[in-house]
């Protein structure tokens, strides 16, 4: 792995390293301790961890080419330089008596020019912190990210941990060291809701009409007319 990358106001944005130490891939699962029925599929009680890839990356102040991020502005590129150099004179073979009283006042010494190609930046640079900062800024706020790495690119991971030691023989470069996890998403699904008859309201079944008046009403109907006799 090189770089790790995530998008950041609709755009993509990567972070460099100088140099990658280590890496480590973590695949595991998680089997039940419960006891499985004979025959049951062995799959439906075996269930895969996130994948999980920890790393560590080298990172410096002076790095030996134009790194891709993480110059907070600053611009490099390579120059050619004049460099003088001394060179120690050497003793006439003729007096060396002569010579080595010439040598020791250093009149035999002499310079020389060589051209040498150095990276040359026109500001201040701080990779260190700013790459620092960046990370965790990735941290806190649980940003996917998109890792190359040298087993191949590993989309919608997460930083789980981070960790930045120093010592004063570090200097001007540090050693980071992190790790991060798949993250699994799950996808919802919208249902409608049954229809509803809107301002009727449920009474429940009527109660039957007692016909016992009606009948009362009829009978008398009947003895008027004389039918019941």
């Amino acid at each position: 792995m090189s770089s790790i990358s995530y998008i950041a106001g609709g755009s993509l944005v990567s972070i460099e390293f100088d140099v990658l130490i280590s890496e480590t891939h973590t695949l595991a699962s998680t089997v039940t301790d419960h006891p499985v029925e004979k025959g049951a599929p062995v799959t439906d009680h075996v269930r895969a961890k996130p994948r999980e890839i920890a790393f560590q990356a080298f990172v410096t102040n002076f790095p030996i080419r134009v790194p891709g991020s993480n110059l907070d502005g600053t611009k490099g590129g390579v120059d050619t330089l004049t460099v003088e150099y001394p060179v120690k004179g050497k003793l006439p073979v003729g007096i060396p008596g002569v010579g080595a009283i010439l040598a020791a006042t250093g009149a035999l010494d002499t310079t020389e020019k060589a051209k040498a190609t150095t990276l040359q930046f026109d500001g201040p640079v701080d990779r260190i912190r700013s790459v620092f900062s960046e990370l965790e800024t990735l941290w806190q706020g649980s940003t996917p990210i998109t890792i190359e790495s040298s087993l191949g690119t590993y989309e919608d991971m997460q930083i789980v941990s981070l960790q930045a030691p120093r010592e004063a023989k570090d200097g001007s470069s540090i050693v980071f060291a992190f790790s991060a996890k798949a993250v699994r998403y799950v996808e919802t699904k919208t249902v409608k809701a049954p229809k509803t008859t809107a301002g009727k309201t449920n009474k429940g079944p009527k109660p039957a009409k007692d016909a016992t008046p009606q009948r009362k009403k009829s009978m008398l109907r009947k003895v008027e007319k004389g039918e019941l006799f």
